[in-house]
C-alpha cells in the first residue's frame, strides 16, 4: 500500500508502517477469535474459533501476501545509479545509498526479512 495518500512521506516511517502491518493484521484476527469466544460463551454462536483455525487464518493471509511483504522487505537494496554518481534508492530517490538515513532502513530491512521471510 501507498503510504504517501496518508501523508507519510518519510521513507523511514513509511517502511515501519508497512512493516507492522501483518503484526496489525494479527492483532486483528485475534480480537475476532477472542470476540467468537464471548459469542460462543453468549450462545449466539454455535462454535468459536479455537487455536488451529486462527493460526491457519493467520498464516493463509501471510502465504497470500508473501510476494508483497517480501518485495517490500527487500526493497532497500535496491539502489539505481544517476547521472552524478550517486546512487539512490529506486523506491525513493530522494534517500541516498550508504547515507545514514538508508543504514536506519536497512536495520528495518533487515528486522522484516528475518521476521517475514526466515
Amino acid at each position: 500500500f501507498n503510504t504517501v495518500c496518508a501523508g507519510y512521506r518519510d521513507m523511514l516511517v513509511s517502511m515501519l508502517l508497512r512493516v507492522v502491518a501483518p503484526v496489525f493484521l494479527l492483532v486483528l484476527i485475534l480480537i475476532t477469535r477472542f470476540a467468537t469466544k464471548v459469542l460462543t460463551a453468549a450462545r449466539l454462536m454455535k462454535s468459536a474459533w479455537d487455536r488451529d483455525i486462527t493460526v491457519n487464518v493467520y498464516f493463509s493471509l501471510l502465504f497470500t501476501f508473501f510476494a508483497g511483504v517480501a518485495a517490500m522487505s527487500l526493497e532497500v537494496f535496491k539502489c539505481t545509479d544517476n547521472p552524478n554518481n550517486i546512487s539512490t534508492l529506486s523506491s525513493d530517490q530522494s534517500v541516498i545509498c550508504g547515507s545514514g538515513e538508508w543504514w536506519n532502513l536497512v536495520a528495518v530491512a533487515m528486522a522484516a526479512v528475518v521476521l517475514y521471510i526466515f
